[in-house]
């Protein structure tokens, strides 16, 4: 989270503390979603992949 709030303070420099806080939380979520969405779609086409690669006749 740490790497969010350093490239986004810059961004909203009077917003309230608390505020930015609860906004850059938000955002560490949203990123931790898309991520585990791209890792089960990462999987998804390994598998599609090994079985066109290996057809189980």
């Amino acid at each position: 989270m740490a790497d969010i709030a350093q490239r986004v303070r810059p961004t909203v420099p009077t917003m309230p503390q608390d505020q930015f806080d609860v906004m850059v939380q938000r955002m560490a979520e949203v990123e931790m979603r898309y991520a585990e969405a791209a890792r089960a779609e990462a999987r998804a086409a390994a598998a599609a992949a090994l079985r066109l690669l290996n057809p189980r006749d």
